[in-house]
This record gives C-alpha cells, sequence and structure tokens, in this order.
C-alpha cells in the first residue's frame, strides 16, 4: 500500500510521518526475524544430521570393540593350547634324554610367547572397553544434538510468530495513516481537496532526508539517506556533507541522482519550515538523529491541469522552423474534468487574447508574430507563425500569462498559465568546456582568477553581473567588496572573474555557483536542455576550491592545474591586461 502525504497534512497531523516511519520499521523487523527463524531451522536440521552421523559412527565403534573382544579370545586359546604343546614336549623330553634339552629351551620359548600373547590379548580387551565407552558418549552427544535442533526449531516457530505478529502491527499502522490522511482531507475545501487528488496520483512525491553525524571527527561530515517515493517506489540515496554546507549545496548533491530535479525546483523542510538556500545545516540545528522533508512540488493551477497533450513536446529538439504549435485541452465531459473543475469552471477556450498565446526565442525582448486560431472539436489551439521560426534556437511558448482566459460562466477568469520549451533544428546549446580552479584545489588567495571557458561566443550586451555568484564559509555574500565586472577572452570564449579587492579569504572554503537560467550565448544560446546524464546534468554549474594561508607565490601545484585545465594562456593574457570588458553594447 503506498500513501501520499502532502506538506500541509503534516502541519494538521505531526504524528503521520513517525507513525509511517514506524511502520516501516517495523515490517523490515518481521522481514528481518522471518529471516532468522529460516535460519535456525537450517540450523537444527543440520544439526539433526550430524547427530545421526555421530550415531552411525558410535554403532561401528562398538562392531570394532565385539571384533578385537573375539581376537583376544581367539589368542587365548592358541596360548592354551601352546601351553598343552609345550607340556607334551617336557613329556618327550623326559622320555628323550638326547632332546630333552632342546625341546626344553622350545618349550619354554613356546611358554613365553604365550604369555606375551596373553598380554596382548588383555591389552586389545582394554582398548575395546575403551572403544565401548567413547561409542556411549557419542551417543549421548548425539542425543544432546537432537534435543537442541528441536529447541532451536522451537525458537525459529517462535520467531515465525513474532514476525508475523509485527506485520500485522504494520498493517494495523498502515490502516490508522489511511484513516488519519482520510480524516485530514475530509476537512479540506472540496476543490482543493479535488485538484491535490489528482495531481498527487499523477506527479506528487515526497521523501525524508535522514541524517546521522560521525562522532570524533574533526572535519564534523554527516552521512544522510535519502527515501523517496513516488506511487509504489522507493529509492534510497546517500549523500555525504558538512555542517557548513549550505541548503543549496544539499539540494546540489541531491538533484545529481537520475530521476531527481534541478536543484532550484526542489524544497527541503525541517521542523515544520521550509529551509532557505543561503542558511548552513548548523544553522538550522540540523544534527543526529534529523530528518528532512523532501517537500512535493506545488501543484500546477487549474489550466495546468486541463492541459491534455503539446506540440510541439516539453523540451523537444529539431524541431522545424514551419512548425505549427499546438496545445489540446482535455474533455470538459470527462470525470476527471468535472470532479476538478466542473462544467461552469472550465476555460472559454474563445476568450483567449491572440496576444496571450505567446512564443518568444530565449533570452529575446519581442515575441514571435503569429496568428492564432481555435477549433473547438478537438478543443485545440493553434499558433502559425507570421515567419519561419529561427533555426539553432530555443524558444519558449506561454498561454495565460495575462490571465485573458475566462471560464465558462464568465464570473471569473481561469488560474495559471502553461509554459515549455522547445529547440528549432541545428540547436547547439551552451555547455562549460573549461573552469578554474579546479573543483577542490588549493590556491593562493592573491591574484587568482576564476576562469569559465564555454563552447560557443557568450552575449556581450550584457554585463553578466548575475551569471556567476561567489561565497565563501567565512560569509553568505560575495567576498569582500564584491567582484570586479567580468572579463572577457573572445578567443577561448572564456569569462574572467576576480574579487574587487583582488584577494580571497586566506584559508577559506570558496564556492562558485553559474545562473544556467542567465547565461546567453552570441545566438540565443543557453545551457539547456540540460545533459541527460545525471551525474553531469550540475556538476559545472557548482563547484568549490580552498584558499591557503596566504603565499604570494604561485605554486607548481597550482600552475599545473592550470595547465591541465586549459587555462593557462587565458590566465598570463590576463596578467598581461589584453582582456575586454564583456558588456559591449550595441553603438546605435
Amino acid at each position: 500500500m503506498s500513501l501520499f502525504l502532502h506538506p500541509s497534512l503534516l502541519l494538521l497531523h505531526p504524528s503521520l510521518l513517525s507513525l509511517t516511519v514506524v511502520a516501516a520499521s517495523l515490517t523490515v523487523v518481521a522481514a528481518s526475524l522471518t529471516v532468522v527463524a529460516a535460519s535456525l531451522t537450517v540450523v537444527a536440521a543440520s544439526l539433526t544430521v550430524v547427530a545421526a552421523s555421530l550415531t552411525v559412527v558410535a554403532a561401528s565403534l562398538t562392531v570394532v570393540a565385539a571384533s578385537l573382544t573375539v581376537v583376544a579370545a581367539s589368542l587365548t586359546v592358541v596360548a592354551a593350547s601352546l601351553t598343552v604343546v609345550a607340556a607334551s614336549l617336557t613329556v618327550v623330553a623326559a622320555s628323550l634324554t638326547v632332546v630333552a634339552a632342546s625341546l626344553t629351551v622350545v618349550a619354554a620359548s613356546l611358554t613365553v610367547v604365550a604369555a606375551s600373547l596373553t598380554v596382548v590379548a588383555a591389552s586389545l580387551t582394554v582398548v575395546a572397553a575403551s572403544l565401548t565407552v567413547v561409542a556411549a558418549s557419542l551417543t549421548v552427544v548425539a542425543a544432546s544434538l537432537t534435543v537442541v535442533a528441536a529447541s532451536l526449531t522451537v525458537v525459529a516457530a517462535s520467531l515465525t510468530v513474532v514476525a508475523a505478529s509485527l506485520t500485522v502491527v504494520a498493517a494495523s499502522l498502515t490502516v490508522l495513516l489511511v484513516a488519519m490522511e482520510q480524516a485530514a482531507y475530509e476537512r479540506l475545501p472540496s476543490e482543493i481537496a479535488a485538484c491535490f487528488t489528482s495531481f498527487s496520483t499523477n506527479r506528487c512525491h515526497r521523501a525524508g532526508l535522514f541524517m546521522s553525524g560521525i562522532a570524533g571527527t574533526t572535519t564534523n561530515v554527516l552521512v544522510m539517506k535519502t527515501m523517496l517515493r513516488s506511487g509504489r517506489s522507493s529509492r534510497i540515496f546517500s549523500l555525504r556533507c558538512e555542517a557548513d554546507d549550505y541548503v543549496e549545496d544539499v539540494k546540489e548533491k541531491l538533484s545529481t541522482y537520475p530521476g531527481v530535479a534541478a536543484p532550484e525546483e526542489l524544497q527541503l523542510a525541517f521542523a515544520g519550515r521550509v529551509l532557505q538556500n543561503h542558511h548552513t545545516l548548523r544553522e538550522y540545528n540540523i544534527q543526529k538523529p534529523s530528518m528532512l522533508i523532501l517537500l512535493p512540488p506545488a501543484p500546477p493551477k487549474i489550466l495546468g491541469i486541463l492541459v491534455e497533450e503539446m506540440f510541439p513536446d516539453s523540451s523537444a529538439q529539431n524541431v522545424s522552423q514551419n512548425v505549427e504549435i499546438k496545445i489540446k485541452f482535455k474533455d470538459p465531459s470527462s470525470d476527471l474534468v468535472q470532479k476538478l473543475v466542473g462544467s461552469s469552471g472550465y476555460p472559454l477556450l474563445r476568450s483567449l487574447l491572440q496576444n496571450d498565446f505567446e512564443v518568444r526565442r530565449k533570452f529575446s525582448a519581442k515575441p514571435e508574430a503569429g496568428e492564432v486560431t481555435l477549433d473547438e472539436a478537438s478543443r485545440t489551439l493553434t499558433f502559425v507563425p507570421l515567419q519561419p521560426l529561427r533555426t539553432s534556437s530555443h524558444y519558449r511558448v506561454s498561454i495565460n500569462s495575462q490571465s485573458s482566459l475566462w471560464q465558462a460562466n464568465m464570473r471569473r477568469r481561469v488560474e495559471g498559465d502553461v509554459c515549455w520549451d522547445f529547440f528549432t533544428a541545428g540547436y547547439l546549446p551552451l555547455r562549460v568546456t573549461a573552469i578554474y580552479p579546479r573543483p577542490y584545489s588549493r590556491v593562493r588567495p592573491r591574484n587568482t582568477p576564476i576562469v569559465i571557458s564555454f563552447n560557443t561566443p557568450l552575449f556581450r550586451e550584457a554585463d553578466g553581473g548575475t551569471w556567476v555568484t561567489v561565497k565563501t564559509n567565512l560569509s553568505s555574500e560575495s567576498p569582500a567588496g564584491g567582484l570586479k565586472a567580468p572579463l572577457y577572452d573572445e578567443s577561448t570564449c572564456s569569462l574572467v572573474l576576480e574579487p574587487e579587492s583582488g584577494t580571497f579569504p586566506p584559508n577559506a572554503i570558496v564556492r562558485i555557483r553559474l545562473r544556467p537560467q542567465r547565461i546567453c550565448g552570441k545566438n540565443g544560446e543557453s545551457l539547456e536542455p540540460r545533459q541527460s546524464d545525471g551525474l553531469l546534468k550540475t556538476s559545472t554549474f557548482r563547484w568549490r576550491f580552498f584558499t591557503t594561508h596566504g603565499s604570494s607565490e604561485i605554486s607548481r601545484y597550482e600552475y599545473n592545474n592550470q595547465v591541465s585545465a586549459g587555462v593557462s594562456a587565458v590566465i598570463a593574457r590576463h596578467r598581461e591586461g589584453k582582456l575586454v570588458p564583456l558588456y559591449q553594447p550595441t553603438r546605435t
């Protein structure tokens, strides 16, 4: 059974989350006890087999002892026979005087042999008795192991019963959570509950971010486990963070996993409040045991819920420059639409103004001119550009951004707008090709520029002051005095920044973040769409490096980093004063 709890329900029922965790924990304990019971049953069966084997060995040793007893008796008979022979020879010796001496010696020898065989027979008898005792002992051990196996079988059965009981308890807690959630829903306004239910069925998810500290470390490292749930699936991620990490750093690390949204789309909450990006984990007193909540994305407005399909699709690439842009809405008579808005709240599509269906090239101030038509039978709006779209461009479509749509009853306007992006044929996104200082490297605080190289020339009619933000662990703001106006190296398409004071704080952690929504190429290229690889989609947008205690001379380590990053020539031109300001407004 899968449950979905909206953040607002957590405020109404704080115990919901704890009960969910308890139920999940009990289910895991029950499964573990079932596995232990099965293991003990296998051990009991193995011990029973060992006991049977020892019983067989004891029986074999008893047979050997009996055989040795028979051999001893036979040797005793032989000794007696030899004694008789000796007596007979003595008689013959008395008769035969000449041979008597020799036969007497032989008789004596046979007597000694007979005595030796008697001793051997006695020894074998003792060995047989010892083996009989050992066989009896092994029989007792076998019986004891049989009893132990029976006891372990009983323990396994008991653990199985306990596991079943815990499973029942977990199921009961789940039923209780469902009942409490239903009670909370009943207290929400019907329109909000209906909208929320529809959205949660398709797109919402929730997550808990569990944290535990490592004691005795000087770096105060935290280990976090994140559990995401969407429908019936669950995923666990492990994040390694520091107490001085900002909340945006945690979001950045979480977003590197496939299937997780971009950092700017994530919201984390702790102790009933939403965490702000510019605060650190230490400032929120996040320590073990603590739990962060990854809030679900805000449900779309009514208009977004009613969209059935769009053309081109969101983030579609290689779109023709002669494309007709369409958006189709759901059937107003469907059960879902009736539940959400009813017939009176459905958008009156013919009320949309021509200029409220906007198609705009990214970073362009002027929207594309075109004609909007409505096919009422299929509930489809179509935008036909008057001129072909530009190739190799990034376009954004927005509908109802001016709230010109009215509801069918004409009493109020439809809430929300619909936006999506697509890319025409030949579009190559802007990509970062080199960065310096390298991630997690150590550099001198003075005369160390920040270099970011791109694959295409940048847009020169923007000052670029908001493209990059730089923070240190000593302050949430930029370095003292801020940053100088960005410089630009045309030959390598590199952006160069440095502190206004010319130096970073010594022994500091410097964090650099690119603003992908603001960086623009010369021909309107953007950093979107992001790379599909989950580990690379944001790694070039944010990194950190460390400053040393304050050496003024460049080290061999720093120079090798400059060379390996491919920016040594850019830094050399920067020191020679050959770079130009990024901002070059068009002169009229």
